[in-house]
């Protein structure tokens, strides 16, 4: 019996300590939970930030048209063609109707996936033409035949499929372009 009494009040030596197989697995689905959350994070912000960067290129490349309208590049006027719910959006040239249909596309810019313009204001059947004057760049929104529509200034929306929300690109009568949330 005394045997029994010493046996049981040993302790255990100190380098034989360690981790449960319970505490592993816990430690392992913990990982596991944080590194799905940081993922699913980190995919919502780069949609965020796709969409961002869109506007961003739409806002530059609308400045980069109203700048070869100010400068007369070839005797023209410059503008950009809008369609609701595309993936693109063209850069065109026109002689002084300001009409699209008579103009030539000098450019035409892809969206990145996944995001389209889902609208614009004012709306003319969706489709919406923003020409530069050539001597102070200001801004006529017009159709496809150069007839001005009732508002002089422009606002565009961008939608990313994945992201709640949009951005807009303005475009006012006086030239002024800008991009917000």
């Amino acid at each position: 019996m005394k045997k029994a009494i010493l046996f049981s009040q040993q302790k255990k030596p100190v380098g034989k300590r360690g981790f449960t197989l319970i505490e592993l697995l816990i430690v392992i689905i913990l990982i596991g939970i944080l590194t799905s959350i940081a993922i699913a994070s980190l995919h919502g912000y780069t949609k965020r930030q796709t969409l961002s960067q869109a506007a961003k290129d739409m806002e530059t490349n609308l400045r980069a048209t109203r700048n070869r309208s100010i400068s007369g590049l070839d005797g023209l006027l410059w503008g950009v063609h809008l369609t609701a719910g595309a993936v693109s959006y063209e850069i065109f040239s026109t002689n002084d109707t300001f009409a699209y249909s008579f103009g030539q596309i000098e450019m035409s810019e892809e969206l990145p996936s996944q995001v389209t313009v889902s609208s614009v204001s004012p709306n003319d059947g969706g489709v919406v033409n923003v020409v530069f004057n050539r001597l102070n760049g200001e801004v006529r929104v017009c159709d496809n035949g150069g007839s001005p529509l009732s508002s002089p200034s422009l606002e565009i929306h961008l939608r990313h499929a994945g992201v709640s929300g949009d951005h807009r690109v303005w475009v006012e009568s006086g030239g002024k372009i800008y991009e917000s949330q």
